[in-house]
């Protein structure tokens, strides 16, 4: 850890300078699709500077497919700490397990922490109030990240997302058109695809239904389900 408590920072005046610029070529998130605004800073061909912005919100328990450093530059942020036991891979990128909480403490400004390649720092951070984060990332990607639940890890890889999503898609309107096949197809969803589909929270409370009673019956997912 570095303490760089003469640090200051505005985010206000970087807000405002920001305004209409163009994304900065080799940014991390070009779609705007991480924190409420992720700003690239500095892209190189080994690593780049990051920026977070957050409204007050917290994340799940997930580890990171890079190595680097993280400091809080404004607001109030509190950090939980976990460790994961792996049980069995289910396939569909899903391992079952236990998420064992430890450690929570408040983190101040300005004293940057390391991030380690997944698996091996897995955190939460709540951020209590308006808060922005500066990261540095490495380029040298390691295991892909993965979000944790208290019975699950789901690492985050495309294409499974894609086709976790496809199938949802298909066998939901199999299901206006015929209910009883749709149920009946869901016997030969893998595991993994099940337990994606029920931590996203993007299942309308009918087709949970089904996807829950399946889950149910199934030996290796029933009693890892409180449902």
């Amino acid at each position: 850890d570095q303490d760089f408590s003469t640090f200051k920072f505005d985010p206000v005046t970087l807000l405002e300078q920001s305004l209409g610029r163009e994304v900065l070529s080799g940014a991390t998130f070009p779609s705007l699709g991480f924190s409420h605004h992720p700003m690239t800073l500095v892209a190189r061909e080994t690593f780049n500077i990051d920026l977070y912005f957050w409204l007050p919100s917290d994340t799940l328990p997930h580890d990171h497919g890079f190595h680097g450093a993280f400091m809080p530059l404004y607001g109030d942020y509190a950090q939980t700490l976990y460790t994961f036991k792996e049980e069995k891979d289910l396939g569909e990128g899903v391992i079952r397990g236990t998420l064992i909480k430890g450690e929570t403490t408040l983190l101040p400004n300005n004293k940057a922490h390391a991030i380690l390649h997944a698996p091996d720092f897995i955190h939460a951070v709540l951020h209590e109030s308006f808060c922005v984060t500066l990261v540095l990332r490495s380029k040298n990607q390691g295991e892909v990240l993965s979000d944790y639940f208290p019975n699950w890890r789901v690492k985050n890889i495309l294409s499974l997302h894609q086709k976790a999503q496809a199938l949802r898609q298909q066998l939901s309107l199999l299901a206006h058109l015929d209910a009883k096949k749709s149920s009946s197809q869901l016997r030969h969803v893998p595991s993994g695809i099940l337990v994606r589909w029920l931590v996203s929270e993007e299942l309308d409370p009918s087709w949970l239904r089904s996807v829950t009673e399946e889950a149910r019956q199934r030996e290796e997912l029933k009693t890892y389900f409180d449902l």
